[in-house]
Formats: structure tokens, C-alpha cells, sequence
């Protein structure tokens, strides 16, 4: 098979709180930035010395996720800017609320870039059937930095960084990052 040039089109942004149901968040103007954050650890000792490692331990790794959306769901989108606990606003959070275990206490958000050529949306199995990905899945994630919204006399935007971390499944003592689970998501949720 020979190589081929591709054009992805939309990429549709879907999020879940704390085992809810999953919303529409919004349409990304371009492809979001997915970066990827490996880590490693260095081991020293007396035979390698203080400068170089004699080995590298791999300890995981995380990512950042950032998307510029021009159309969205505000109240969605008021609800990824709000701290964690019942009742908070965007922008205020009650003093119990500092500290939250973001995971282990089950405030994390649940995060789906769908791009619109996938199978959930559009199914163009041209792109499909050569490999491409249908999109993400991150099943652990926060809100991060920066929140910025873009105003005034053009078209407004709207730009959320989404971090995630590695999911831990104790049944099968394995860590999840991503995933390509489109479980529940479907064409008719797009607001």
C-alpha cells in the first residue's frame, strides 16, 4: 500500500464528570495539541558516576491536552472550570474542597477527541481501514492551564488544557493513559 495524504476535518470534544453521562463539550477549530510526557528516572552510582546514568528507569508517562474551541456547550463548558464538590461555581470552591484526591476520590473527568472522519461520527473507512485512529480516549484527566477565553469584536474562542494521568485497574494491574473506546458516544450528542 502506498502512502496517501489525509485531512481529518472537525475534531468533536466529549466529556464525562465523575461517572455521569457523557456531554457534548464542543468543536475544536483546529487539531488539538496532544502532547505526551514520557518519564524517566535516572540511576546513578559510583561505576557510572555523579553526571551520567548508568541506566534509565522508566516511570510512566502523562499529557497535556489542548484544545481551542469555537463553538461549545457553556454550561459544559462552565462545568470544566469548576473546582471539585457539589455545589461550586466556576471561579469559587469551599475549603473542604483543597486537597481533593482527584482520582481516589472520583472528581477526575473523563475526556473524548472524536475526529469526524472515525467511525463514530462519519465511519469514512478509507481512512478506518488504513489504521487511522478514530480519535482518544483519556478516562483520567483535570482541567489545567491555561483557561482563556477570547472576546470582543471578533469571533470568540475558547481554549482549555486538559491534563491526564495514567488509570490504574487493580483486576488487570495495568495502567491506562488512552484508550480508543467510543463506548456511548454517537453523532445525535452533538449540540
Amino acid at each position: 500500500m502506498s502512502a496517501q495524504q489525509f485531512a481529518t476535518g472537525s475534531v468533536h470534544s466529549f466529556v464525562r464528570f465523575a461517572g455521569g453521562s457523557i456531554l457534548y463539550l464542543g468543536t475544536c477549530e483546529s487539531m488539538p495539541q496532544d502532547q505526551r510526557n514520557p518519564e524517566y528516572e535516572m540511576l546513578m552510582n559510583d561505576i557510572s558516576g555523579s553526571k551520567v546514568p548508568l541506566d534509565v528507569a522508566w516511570e510512566g508517562e502523562s499529557a497535556q491536552i489542548s484544545l481551542v474551541l469555537t463553538r461549545w456547550d457553556e454550561d459544559v463548558a462552565n462545568a470544566c472550570e469548576t473546582a471539585p464538590g457539589a455545589g461550586n461555581v466556576s471561579g469559587s470552591w469551599f475549603m473542604q474542597d483543597v486537597g481533593t484526591l482527584m482520582s481516589l476520590e472520583e472528581e477526575s473527568t473523563e475526556l473524548w477527541l472524536v475526529y469526524t472522519f472515525g467511525s463514530v461520527i462519519a465511519n469514512k473507512v478509507a481512512y478506518t481501514a488504513n489504521g487511522l485512529r478514530a480519535g482518544r480516549h483519556y478516562p483520567q484527566c483535570v482541567l489545567w492551564s491555561p483557561q482563556l477565553d477570547e472576546t470582543g469584536t471578533k469571533p470568540m474562542k475558547r481554549h482549555f488544557m486538559f491534563y491526564a494521568w495514567p488509570e490504574y485497574n487493580p483486576t488487570t494491574r495495568k495502567f491506562t493513559l488512552y484508550d480508543y473506546s467510543f463506548t456511548g458516544i454517537n453523532s445525535n450528542m452533538i449540540t
